[in-house]
């Protein structure tokens, strides 16, 4: 009796395995295909277009008007979805599809589409006060390190 339920449980077990192994790609499938949702609803999706305009500006500064013109015809033949493509896999190892599921819910009320406009913002003045944080310590250091070398 012992015996027959242990096989019957080797047995469940088994067939537990290759039904989850037949559904193993679909569910990836479906968590790629909820990232590149998570991605067009917060804009992140544009996020390769954007680099290249970004990038291009500031050689464009740097290099003159010839280069922009070459940079124009030289970004017309990237592809911005290369950089979703990369980006993919890591939104895949840090969440669960249920957990990007409520992300995109979340960002799709007005308080989430608020959160998602105003993110670089937040992003740019929060380095702007690590930086002039970091120079602080790093002044407040080198004073007090001055302070104790002449001692």
């Amino acid at each position: 009796m012992l015996v027959r339920r242990s096989m019957l449980a080797v047995g469940a077990f088994g067939i537990s395995l290759l039904c989850s192994g037949q559904d193993a790609p679909d569910a990836a499938k479906q968590k790629e295909a909820t990232i590149r949702e998570l991605l067009q609803v917060t804009g992140a999706a544009k996020l390769g277009t954007q680099v290249i305009d970004q990038m291009g500006a500031a050689f464009g500064k740097q290099m003159g008007p010839e280069f922009t013109e070459y940079w124009k015809e030289f970004s017309s033949k990237v592809n911005g979805d290369d950089l979703v493509n990369m980006i993919v896999p890591i939104y895949a190892k840090h969440f669960e599809t249920s957990e990007l599921e409520e992300i995109i819910r979340f960002n799709k009320t007005p308080v989430g589409q608020k959160f998602i406009r105003e993110t670089p913002s937040l992003v740019q003045e929060s380095m702007a006060a690590g930086m002039e944080w970091g120079q602080a310590l790093g002044k407040k250091a080198m004073e007090a390190y001055e302070k104790r070398k002449s001692k």
